[in-house]
């Protein structure tokens, strides 16, 4: 699967404000938004925590389907590991290859695997 770090929202500024309750209300953690095919397919449920894995690391998040993805990609939530260092995509993506100019990381896109949590 191909993972797409860097889903935002309207609530917060990268990591900032996420320890504002009203706005926690409005979404509560960090996600991670797979297509309804692909769920179908591993049999994940809404709110399903799954663990994200590279060759770099994993991570633990709850599972939000949604078509704002393509079938066979998964968007991760993005500022989420000062609240949770589970929640850390540093321990996905490898920050040691950066581009020489601008001294940031080749892409926010990696291969990864989504596997369920036991229940």
């Amino acid at each position: 699967m191909v993972g797409i770090s860097g889903a935002r929202t309207r609530n917060f500024t990268h990591s900032q404000f996420k320890n504002i309750p009203s706005l926690l209300k409005r979404e509560r953690g960090c996600f991670i938004d797979i297509h309804p095919e692909d769920a179908r397919e591993q049999r994940i449920n809404e709110g399903t925590r799954v663990k994200v894995e590279t060759p770099k690391g994993s991570v633990l998040m709850n599972v939000r389907i949604s078509k704002v993805v393509h079938p066979g990609s998964a968007r991760i939530g993005w500022g989420w590991g000062n609240q949770d260092l589970d929640f850390s995509l540093n321990n996905l993506t490898d920050d040691d290859k950066r581009d020489p100019v601008t001294g940031t990381p080749s892409s926010r896109s990696f291969m990864c695997r989504l596997t369920k949590e036991p229940e």
